[in-house]
């Protein structure tokens, strides 16, 4: 992967090679290169895989008492195109001022940590929506960052200590909310912030807020093919900068359209992964067929879990589910071809779809929304389950913890209408927080562009009604006039064609439910087999049964204290029985592995998957690496 990392440490608590652990520990490539700068008891540093040009140097301005380090790439600078490459327009938006209205007008991804020895000062910021995460941590006035929390830990500087709240959350929904992690004391910087690091300490403000501010004047069919345009501007500026560009193409909406917003297709390559005659695999084989672009498609080997999931779990650190990992048997090769990717994240999100509920625009406050999200998150481990796993006391302890973090965190998103407060929770919290994790395991071999949060759609997204966004109304029109020769080519979702108006869709998703129910309480065969693109429900009983086994009745995890043995046991035998608990034991799988890695022997994890980095104990503009191997 790649990251940005550092320290500022004028107690002088971290030892001399505390940058080389860092950078040693967030480096799983030979190929990698590291940049560090040094000033007094500070160090500022980046690790990078040379695929976004210019990140791997030193950015410096005009002035030589302010300096950067940089990921990502900035595409443009505001909605005229400057005619200036990444590097130069980080070097103006960081090594100067730092500007609220220029931070919130670059478009891209970045993260950056700009060091000023006149005041003695580091400062981290990153792209409005936080497309990278960067973390933190504090022991009396040295503060450690880095854009992965095992950086933080290769310091030695804070303990492997567990964060119950955190834990809890993950094992009832699945996701963390906030800045928690999944350890005590380190801590995510929020989105479209400066974090600022002086003699003080370490303190955060926003630059930008997300703002929905719906106009009931708007003519819907113009708003659509706007959004159209906007999306193949934004698409086009990636295309400019890059030759070698790759989409994960689904059955789904968002990668056919980002394909289709390319300005020549027939060069962008894509590639689709799912189970045998499933609708990902055939509808994505047609929608590169009428766009002409070469196209790779791959059919998942069940065991290709049992080989990566610790490759998953250490990339990811214990957010994602193994569950939802179906990426990662093919990042390296996505990589190899196309290192740069066009991503769909946040299509649905910001377009609109079948998940946002009558509930969150009808609530009469934000305190009801957010009952109304918990209610629509909450679900992988009711009440009965939950109590035989955790016990009744510590199931209705953490379950009150954790609905409490849930509302609290969504309070910060209070706005006019309860729909517009959902939507920035959602973005700021699900999306970066949880729906990232495909993001981070390609980033092991890619770097990611996500057109959706092109700055110019999203502000036009953010005008529209909400209620265009309900049941994918808006989302469909822009591809009926947009992009209308993947318009006629069925849809995962739904089997139907993706114009299909709203009759059709409902009618199909009416099935599509009561096939589910009746599959699940009937024992009905599923008439509609062929719309999951894997089956980890089955292979948790049949291929994978031995490897889930392994991992969760190991005594090492039945002796943790995270869910109790017994019902453990009568969770894997209610699955294997016919019930669906895939979501739950993934979770309980990665935790687990989790464990292993981060807590139990760190130290080799990092000897596993890192690669060692020359010593950055001295200044130093450039440094190759060499792999331990």
């Amino acid at each position: 992967m790649s990251g940005i990392f550092g320290y500022s440490d004028p107690d002088q608590l971290l030892s001399a090679d505390a940058a080389g652990r860092m950078s040693r520990a967030i480096t799983t490539s030979p190929n990698c290169k590291v940049v560090a700068l040094y000033s007094a008891h500070s160090c500022i540093g980046v690790v990078d895989k040379g695929i976004f040009p210019g990140t791997s140097n030193i950015l410096k301005g005009d002035s030589v008492e302010r300096q950067a380090v940089f990921q990502g790439e900035i595409l443009s600078s505001g909605d005229v195109d400057d005619g200036l490459d990444s590097a130069t327009r980080a070097t103006r938006l960081l090594c100067g001022p730092l500007s609220d209205v220029r931070l919130a007008a670059a478009n891209g991804p970045f993260s950056a940590a700009v060091m000023d020895r006149s005041t003695n000062t580091i400062d981290i910021v990153g792209d409005r929506y936080g497309r990278y995460l960067t973390y933190y941590a504090r022991v009396g006035r040295t503060v450690i960052f880095a854009g992965q929390i095992k950086a933080i830990l290769a310091t030695g500087l804070i303990p492997a200590t567990l964060n119950e709240d955190a834990l809890g959350l993950m094992m009832l929904i699945g996701e963390v909310v906030g800045e928690m992690t999944l350890f005590d004391g380190i801590f995510a910087i929020p989105s479209a912030a400066i974090a600022r690091i002086d003699s003080k300490g370490l303190g955060v403000r926003k630059y930008w807020h997300y703002k929905f501010a719906p106009k009931s004047g708007l003519e819907f069919t113009k708003s659509a093919e706007r959004a159209g345009a906007l999306l193949r501007q934004g698409v086009s500026r990636v295309c400019v900068s890059h030759a070698r560009l790759g989409v994960p193409l689904s059955g789904g909406l968002d990668s056919r359209v980002l394909l289709a917003s390319c300005p020549n297709p027939s060069q962008i390559r894509s590639y689709t992964w799912g189970i045998k005659g499933c609708r990902d695999l055939r509808y994505a084989r047609r929608v590169a067929m009428a766009l002409q672009s070469p196209h790779d498609d791959f059919e998942y080997d069940p065991n290709y879990l049992e080989g990566l999931a610790n490759q998953g779990v250490w990339l990811t650190e214990g957010l994602c589910d193994v569950a939802d990992m179906h990426v990662l048997p093919y990042v390296q090769y996505v990589g190899s071809q196309t290192p740069v990717i066009l991503d769909g994240f946040a299509g649905d999100v910001l377009l609109g779809g079948n998940f946002i509920k009558h509930d969150w625009w009808k609530a009469t406050s934000t305190s009801a929304a957010a009952i109304a999200l918990w209610q629509w998150r909450f679900g992988m481990m009711p009440p009965d389950l939950g109590v035989l796993l955790l016990g009744q006391s510590r199931y209705r302890s953490l379950l009150e913890r954790s609905r409490s973090l849930w509302l609290a965190s969504f309070e910060r998103y209070a706005s006019d209408d309860s729909m517009s407060s959902a939507m920035g929770f959602l973005h700021d919290n699900r999306m970066r927080r949880c729906s990232s994790g495909g993001t981070h395991l390609f980033r092991w071999r890619a770097e990611l562009h996500s057109p959706f949060y092109d700055n110019e759609l999203f502000d036009h997204i953010a005008n529209v009604p909400h209620a265009w966004r309900h049941r994918h109304r808006l989302y469909i029109e822009m591809i009926r006039r947009s992009f209308p020769s993947t318009a006629g080519i069925p849809w995962q979702r739904t089997g139907l064609p993706a114009r299909t108006r709203w009759p059709g869709r409902f009618l199909s998703a009416g099935a599509h439910r009561l096939n589910e129910w009746a599959g699940a309480n009937l024992r009905f065969p599923d008439v509609f087999a062929s719309r999951h693109v894997c089956r980890l429900d089955l292979w948790f009983r049949g291929p994978l049964r031995p490897f889930i086994q392994r991992i969760l009745l190991s005594e090492s995890f039945l002796s943790r204290g995270i869910a109790l043995p017994d019902g453990v046991r009568m969770v894997l035998r209610n699955h294997h029985e016919g019930a669906n608990h895939t979501k739950l034991i993934g979770v309980l799988v990665a935790l687990e592995l989790f464990h292993r890695l981060f807590v139990d022997d760190f130290t080799a994890s990092i000897g596993k998957f890192g690669f060692e980095t020359e010593c950055l104990d001295r200044p130093t503009d450039s440094l190759q690496l060499k792999s331990t191997e």
